[in-house]
């Protein structure tokens, strides 16, 4: 397996293909970066001696995945090459890691007679880019640890399907609404709310669409990517993530090689728990996302609070009537007894 990685002019890897053939590279990254990131491979198109560009086709198997810090994980690139490639040419391009990696590999591929080159070629990564070389400097794991796991959770929002952190954040703020209910002014103001248009086209959306089903998929999808890859399955929230790089700005000083994080941990996230909590109902999802908004945006509070004010007002409590006597004169044969 070649395992190189220059970041000069010089080729990371030198290839072999025939004319019309398909190159098959097949990818080994290893992560020694301080912090988990999305990786999502790009091979850049070819380029002559000339300067003329060689499209073909290139697809990539997986489409991303989720490596974690000592970790690796394999890839497969394919790419289409056309048939009018004349051997003995040189082509060059770059494979890199957009979003997780600023420097790409150069790559170099020979034109040679079919049946010379392999079916095949293996490559191994190693990330951060550079890591083998022994000139480079250290990365400090207190100073820029901080830093680098931030970057690598935006660079993860890049490749992460949209509707699984919709889905997380969904589940977040229904959860804060959740816990507002269980205090006498939250419950009030469901209670309110439980009157009015708003909550009952709400609810009927919700139905609708099914929104709980659909949150509670996707986070089992998201909860399955990150075991797969070496989280574990409490830690199954991709928003886990951001919250541990919180905690760990306690005691962190980032100006400082010599300070190291706190070792504070948040709670671990519990989905099935959440699940249970919220229930499968429509109704009780929009009502503790209202919830929820009211806690965490002050403006929509204010719009809330102005719509429950507007609830008619609930029917009084029925009151309960006495048993009526028996009236004995009223029973037929009462007076014969």
């Amino acid at each position: 397996m070649t395992t190189r990685q220059d970041a000069g002019q010089e080729p990371a890897f030198r290839l072999q293909a025939a004319p019309g053939s398909v190159l098959v590279l097949r990818l080994v990254v290893t992560s020694r970066n301080p912090a988990p990131a999305m990786l999502q491979p790009h091979l850049d198109p070819w380029v002559g001696v000339h300067g003329a560009i060689v499209s073909g086709q290139t697809r990539v198997a997986p489409a991303y995945v989720y490596l974690a810090p000592g970790q690796e994980a394999r890839l497969t690139l394919t790419n289409a090459l056309p048939a009018d490639l004349a051997v003995g040419e040189v082509l060059q391009s770059g494979l890199g890691f957009p979003g997780a990696e600023p420097e790409v590999l150069p790559l170099s591929l020979e034109i040679v007679e079919p049946g010379v080159a392999p079916r095949e070629h293996n490559l191994g990564v190693r990330l951060p880019l550079g890591s083998d070389d022994p000139t480079a400097p250290e990365v400090p794991t207190s100073s820029t640890q901080a830093i680098y796991r931030l970057v690598a959770c935006m660079a993860g929002l890049e490749v992460v399907p949209s509707k699984w952190l919709a889905g997380e954040l969904l589940i977040a703020v229904c959860e804060c609404g959740l816990d507002y209910s269980e205090t006498e002014e939250g419950a009030a103001l469901l209670q309110e709310l439980s009157r009015t248009r708003l909550v009952k086209n709400g609810v009927l959306a919700f139905r609708g669409a099914h929104i709980p089903t659909w949150a509670m998929v996707g986070t089992s999808l998201s909860s399955g990517l990150r075991a797969a890859f070496g989280g574990s399955d409490g830690n199954g929230r991709m928003l886990s993530a951001w919250e541990g790089w919180l905690l760990d700005l306690i005691d962190l000083d980032i100006e400082s090689e010599a300070s190291e994080a706190s070792g504070a941990k948040v709670a671990v996230p519990n989905m099935d728990h959440s699940f249970e909590r919220l229930g499968a109902t429509g109704d009780k999802w929009f009502g503790y996302l209202l919830l929820g908004l009211s806690r965490i945006s002050r403006r929509l509070d204010t719009v809330l609070r102005a719509v429950a004010r507007t609830a008619p007002k609930a029917p009084p409590d029925p009151v309960e009537r006495p048993p009526e006597p028996n009236d004995v004169l009223a029973e037929k044969g009462s007076l014969q007894r």
